[in-house]
């Protein structure tokens, strides 16, 4: 038989028809297999396990899809010890029955660690050694003196730099740093449009302190941005190391901020005017010399009395 007449003969038809039954139908078995190994449509949602007692984890997760397994232990002050601080994935997340979700807790005994040396530092350098030990940067006092940390102490205690001490992670130390031996002012800084992690930069940046913040009705903290401040900044203003400035909080999206950017550039043309004028308090002018000056009026010829002989 000729390969023409096999192809259109009923043998190869039905050959054809057989092979693709097969394989549908070893394709659609191999699709549930899969499916059912992977329970590619089951699903579980992750708990929030933040917060929660290392001694309650096991009861919790009892009535739950997931697993859990703590991987890592941080210290920090601010939360109480033994408790969750992360977890990954993160609660509400949809995942598959069964997965494991990792922890990490709040170490129940603090770890302690030697104080650094901080003396003779910059502000922002004792701040970046402090990080690194885990402790954090706390109260800041300015005196006149060398631009460098002139003291520091931890609870009122002062520190000694040929002594050993060791406190626990996450405590906060206090530090006294110079301000130059003549106080030099600086330009108040704009903080117009910033959020709290630019504001603290600039704050640091040119060792000031955040002083009162104040928060409009209804804004949302994680993002909202600084619209008014106090003492102001307009370019002209001083404000010394180891100030104060108060700030007023709004969300990124409020219409004021439109509005109070338009009088800040009619405030700032204004004070620049006011700054030539105070320059230039008197303006000289000039004249042209080649405009025809008036020509002077002759002055009147003075008269001579005439004396007449007396009749005798």
């Amino acid at each position: 038989m000729s390969f023409k007449r096999y192809l259109i003969s009923r043998y190869f038809w039905l050959n054809l028809f057989v092979s693709t039954i097969v394989l549908a139908a070893l394709f659609l078995l191999l699709y549930f297999l899969v499916a059912g190994f992977t329970r590619h449509s089951a699903k579980a949602t992750v708990p929030n396990f933040i917060g929660l007692k290392i001694t309650s984890l096991d009861k919790f997760v009892d009535d739950t899809e997931v697993d859990y397994r703590i991987v890592d232990s941080v210290y920090n002050v601010d939360f109480p010890r033994g408790v969750v601080l992360e977890q990954s994935p993160a609660p509400a997340a949809i995942t598959k029955p069964g997965r494991i979700v990792y922890l990490i807790v709040n170490a129940i005994s603090p770890k302690k660690v030697n104080v650094p040396n901080l003396m003779s530092l910059s502000h922002m350098e004792a701040k970046i050694r402090l990080e690194a030990y885990g402790l954090k940067l706390g109260a800041i006092r300015y005196e006149v003196g060398l631009p460098v940390v002139l003291e520091q102490s931890i609870n009122g205690k002062p520190y000694k730099p040929d002594a050993v001490m060791q406190i626990i992670q996450g405590t906060a130390v206090d530090i006294v740093v110079g301000k130059g031996e003549d106080v030099d002012k600086i330009i108040t800084p704009d903080l117009f449009r910033m959020n709290a992690t630019q504001l603290m930069t600039v704050l640091e940046g040119n060792s000031l302190d955040k002083g009162l913040e104040f928060w409009d009705p209804g804004t949302d903290k994680a993002n909202a941005i600084v619209y008014k401040q106090a003492p102001q900044a307009n370019g002209v203003w001083t404000i010394k190391p180891g100030d104060m400035i108060d700030v007023w909080y709004c969300n990124a999206d409020d219409p004021k901020l439109e509005t109070i950017a338009l009088e800040r550039e009619e405030q700032k043309k204004a004070i620049e005017e006011a700054l030539i004028e105070q320059k230039n308090p008197h303006t000289e002018t000039i004249e042209d010399d080649n405009k025809p000056k008036p020509r002077p009026k002759p002055k009147p010829a003075a008269i001579t009395p005439v004396l007449t002989p007396s009749t005798p």
